[in-house]
């Protein structure tokens, strides 16, 4: 039996952290339990309650995007939760910014921040922060695009960040080459692909999001190729 039963449905389903809920279903298709969704989402670096959960369950079932029958919930309308998403999606909200001059990779800087973060040397730091590059930076990962402007990383941390990086990262807000964005969104940080070389990206979820919502012709012709690419590996 569900020890947390359905109530009013969230006003909230498609954005913010309760967007997990139906982020999941981008990931998996179908389930057997609110506990099994729950699941999944904290497997992909995310957190919600199991109230949430259900609330988001009910406003999905009542745009008909998902089913709830015979002991199981399952995605009918893949589609439509995309463009559920996109229409109440907004980027991260920024705590503090750092635009910066580095001579470090994508890739040593991920190694930076991991191996010196967790240093006993420095007590300050302890555990590493939480660091991705953004979705519209993460394109190159999904879609055959490229963008020419300097890439974002979001964290949630920026002092652990900087004290990580130290000398080779230096502010500066002319011919800066990376922008680091702390923010507290847990969207961001959520099924986080990593690659070979350590380098974190977003999911291709976010990254579709942030290119259809940018404007830019260019973004959305991206944006197109990764929904194609998100529902395949869905119907997979």
């Amino acid at each position: 039996p569900n020890r947390y039963p359905d109530s009013r449905p969230s006003k909230f389903a498609y954005r913010g952290s309760t967007s997990l809920v139906p982020r999941a279903f981008l990931r998996q298709a179908e389930f057997t339990s609110v506990g099994q969704i729950k699941g999944v989402i904290e497997s992909a670096g995310g957190w919600v309650a199991l109230s949430t959960v259900s609330k988001a369950l009910v406003r999905m079932a009542d745009d008909l995007v998902i089913d709830r029958a015979s002991g199981r919930i399952a995605l009918l309308q893949r589609d439509k939760l995309i463009d559920l998403l996109s229409k109440d999606f907004s980027l991260p909200k920024p705590e503090r910014v750092l635009q910066a001059k580095t001579s470090l990779s994508l890739a040593e800087i991920f190694a930076r921040v991991a191996s010196r973060a967790v240093a006993p040397s420095d007590s300050n730091i302890q555990s590493p922060p939480r660091l991705v590059v953004s979705g519209a930076s993460s394109q190159g990962r999904y879609s055959a695009g490229i963008r020419a402007d300097a890439p974002v990383l979001y964290c949630d941390n920026l002092d652990k960040v900087r004290r990580c990086l130290g000398p080779d990262l230096t502010p500066t807000d002319r011919f800066a080459n990376l922008t680091i964005v702390e923010t507290r969104d847990p969207t961001t940080f959520f099924d986080a692909q990593s690659a070979a070389d350590g380098v974190l990206y977003a999911s291709p979820v976010q990254a579709y999001l942030e290119l259809t919502t940018s404007g830019d012709k260019r973004d959305g012709e991206m944006a197109i190729e990764i929904r194609s690419l998100i529902m395949s590996k869905l119907k997979a």
